[in-house]
């Protein structure tokens, strides 16, 4: 999956999709993952998810996909994972708010990748009706961050969850990134940062019940020992570079 595309999701009610079946159960599954408003047409806006996931891997099949800026074939998407206040996008955000809404997407989750782009998120939740917000401190963000400061970022993470809670359906993206690492620092000490960060910023999201954006690049193993051990079920692995045997694994750890 990609910054702009849509993600696999693992949870009781969604798996990697293989038919018209899962196509459905993986569109209410983003639904009840994220804790969505009711949609007008449910399945509708499954086979939509399920259309354009395939879309994503063959476009040459999909043409007017409206992922790639038509809205002639799909009725509703709901695009939950997106970073709009970054890059060149963050000067258009209200004609990037208006594409979405022109192109039937009902949602879209910006993802918080640090305490300050997490704030920016919410706001866009507050001032879009569309937009639902995520927070959490990315990897690359979390290898430059003291262990000594973790608690502080901490804090200031459930400051917002106690404070604005009602715009939040997610928190991260979080996880471990061995493809982007730090110069700073030796491979050992950012693991070790990474690791101090994610394990806290999992029992917050457990402490408010609410779904993880995982982000794995370049340590899959990792990744796999410390969800095993996190008690986590609920959750989205992004982004994903493995193959379907890490695929299988973290269904049995979602299972």
């Amino acid at each position: 999956s990609s910054d702009y595309g849509i993600h696999a999701t693992t949870s009781k009610e969604g798996a990697m999709l293989k038919g018209k079946a899962e196509k459905k159960q993986i569109g209410r599954a983003v639904q009840l993952l994220f804790k969505l408003d009711a949609v007008p047409k449910p399945d509708d806006a499954a086979d939509a998810l399920g259309i354009a996931y395939l879309a994503s891997m063959n476009p040459e099949l999909y043409p007017n996909n409206c992922l790639f800026g038509s809205k002639n074939i799909l009725p509703l998407c709901l695009l939950i994972h997106i970073h709009i206040s970054i890059s060149e996008t963050q000067y258009h955000i209200p004609e990037a708010i208006e594409h979405l809404r022109e192109n039937n997407f009902s949602h879209t989750i910006q993802i918080g990748t640090s305490v300050e782009t997490s704030e920016i998120c919410i706001e866009l939740a507050k001032k879009y009706d569309i937009v639902r917000a995520t927070i959490g401190i990315h990897p690359c963000e979390a290898q430059d961050i003291p262990v000594e400061k973790i608690p502080e970022q901490i804090a200031a993470l459930e400051n917002m969850l106690q404070t604005e809670l009602e715009h939040i359906v997610g928190f991260g993206e979080i996880g471990f990134d061995h493809y982007h690492l730090s110069s700073d620092a030796s491979e050992a000490t950012i693991q070790n940062e990474e690791n101090r960060g994610f394990r806290a910023q999992v029992q917050l999201a457990k402490k408010y019940n609410l779904p993880v954006v995982i982000h794995t690049r370049n340590c899959s193993e990792l990744t796999l020992a410390e969800l095993a051990h996190s008690g986590l079920s609920v959750f989205v692995i992004h982004c994903f570079s493995e193959d379907w045997s890490f695929a299988t694994k973290i269904f049995d750890i979602s299972a």
